[in-house]
């Protein structure tokens, strides 16, 4: 009976410790770091596949705070998962941050930890992390592609300036924000006199170059606050949060005269002096039936009246 009882118990002693064995196998081998750490971020353990992940063998992680292995921008997001993960005990707490590898380099982990202090089998915070380097690196490009994409989308390739499209979202903005705060806004919608004589005469290359420059002209009698665009063709416009129309009349008196100084140099020619016909219109918030087509169609009949006046002029259309 006793010879019985000491089979049985040598049989489940030796199943324990297969058991204990191929555990640990799967741990120490497994393509993840698995490292067992104290409550004041001090590694007590972490399996061998550190020396894979950051190139750093054991030994030379064990005892040693896993601060000094953090970029120091990641300090504080790791400071307050950690307060997380011992104000929560048995809660997974995810995070991704970069560590150091023995090379020098950085590299991105994605890392988890769950308070097991209180577990007497464990006594330690567990902490599991990945590589995941080249994904963040996939994300990156992704994100740079799709902001490049989003700023071709809004912008006019030949002069810089954001497009119609663009435009017309900006002014809707504008115009909801002026309605919400009673604030005043005016538009100032020109184009390039003698446009198709350029055109015709010197080649679309000027034609095109002619846009380069005046389009470079109004950016420099922008405020910050002012958004230029071209609208179409050879027609520009700029929006003007909180400005009256006296205040847009100024500043379209500004842009023509910068336009008058700035010239187009032509092949074989000599230099070409530009001019502009501008039109103004202020947003009505009191009149019936204000909206962003009517406001655009009084600076465009604006401009139709400088054309009709003779060019290289500043007009507003009284309502």
């Amino acid at each position: 009976m006793v010879a019985r009882d000491l089979s049985e118990r040598e049989r489940a002693t030796a199943a324990i410790e297969a058991s204990e064995r191929r555990f640990r196998r799967l741990v120490e081998h497994g393509w993840d770091v698995i490292l067992l750490m104290d409550a004041g971020g001090v590694t007590r353990y972490v399996t061998p596949s550190v020396e894979r992940v950051l190139g750093y063998g054991a030994t030379d992680v064990i005892n040693r705070p896993i601060f000094e292995f953090i970029h120091p921008d990641d300090h504080a997001l790791t400071t307050a998962r950690l307060g997380q993960i011992l104000a929560t005990p048995e809660v997974r707490v995810p995070i991704e941050l970069r560590v150091r590898h023995r090379d020098g380099t950085w590299r991105w982990i994605e890392a988890t930890g769950v308070n097991l202090l209180d577990d007497p089998s464990v006594q330690a915070i567990v902490g599991t992390y990945r590589d995941i380097t080249e994904r963040k690196k996939t994300e990156d490009e992704k994100r740079r592609l799709i902001d490049k994409l989003e700023h071709l989308s809004k912008t006019d390739g030949l002069t810089g300036l954001i497009n119609r499209r663009a435009l017309t979202g900006s002014l809707t903005y504008e115009i909801d924000r002026a309605k919400r705060y009673q604030s005043e806004l005016a538009i100032i919608l020109c184009d390039v006199d003698n446009f198709k004589a350029i055109n015709d005469t010197y080649g679309h290359d000027a034609g095109d170059q002619a846009l380069q420059v005046l389009s470079a002209t109004l950016k420099t009698i922008l405020r910050k606050t002012d958004i230029a665009g071209r609208y179409g063709g050879d027609e520009f416009m700029l929006i003007l949060p909180e400005t009256s129309i006296k205040g847009a009349e100024s500043l379209a008196e500004k842009l023509l005269s910068a336009v008058r100084d700035a010239e187009l140099h032509v092949p074989n020619g000599r230099p070409i002096h530009l001019s502009m016909s501008i039109g103004i219109a202020g947003f009505e918030l009191s009149r019936e039936g204000e909206n962003i087509d009517a406001f655009v169609k009084r600076a465009d009949d604006a401009m139709y009246v400088s054309k009709q006046g003779g060019k290289d002029r500043v007009s507003i259309v009284k309502v």
